[in-house]
């Protein structure tokens, strides 16, 4: 049995991993840029990248607000936002700057099946809400201190997707409330 040592201790190679100096167990590359999700600065894409095309379902990201990277501003609860979908498969990111605790996070007004998600800054999916037809979705869960970014998308099943929402942001008990 031959053992293999690397500078970061993940079980590939140095020469073949995609991220040599940080642990990557999974040599997960969601940008396709060659460089692993562990140490990538942008591991989502808020532009193509020569050689490589960022595709939405229906073609592309009309509104350049689809990504992780494509937020800017982290903002606390609570807010009440309006946004739009242009096409199956377009999502909308909003950062959540948030101190703790619970909070309710909720899209509601589109005519179509919508699907609202949770991620940390580095897009790993944390909670989501996803009930079949057209209705609002909610997800009241705890969140430790910290940034995040909330996710409202078409359903891939929604038949022509397209229209104004609202996303709402509402705090139910930060921490060291009580």
């Amino acid at each position: 049995a031959s053992v293999v040592i690397t500078r970061d201790g993940d079980d590939y190679p140095d020469s073949a991993d995609n991220c040599p100096n940080d642990p990557s167990p999974d040599q997960g590359d969601i940008d396709g840029d060659g460089i692993g999700d562990a140490c990538d600065p942008s591991p989502f894409p808020d532009q193509d990248k020569p050689g490589i095309t960022v595709t939405m379902w229906d073609g592309y990201d009309r509104d350049g607000n689809s990504y992780v990277d494509s937020v800017k501003t982290f903002t606390a609860p609570n807010w009440n936002l309006e946004g739009d979908i242009y096409g199956r498969g377009d999502q909308d990111a909003y950062g959540l700057e948030w101190s703790g605790g619970e909070i309710q996070l909720q899209a509601v007004g589109f005519s179509t099946d919508l699907y609202l998600y949770v991620t940390d800054v580095y897009g790993r999916k944390l909670h989501e809400a996803s009930t079949d037809g057209p209705r609002s979705e909610k997800l009241r869960v705890t969140l430790p201190a910290g940034r995040y970014v909330v996710f409202v998308r078409a359903s891939a099943s929604a038949q022509d997707p397209a229209g104004k929402y609202r996303v709402k942001a509402t705090a139910i008990a930060s921490e060291g409330s009580g």
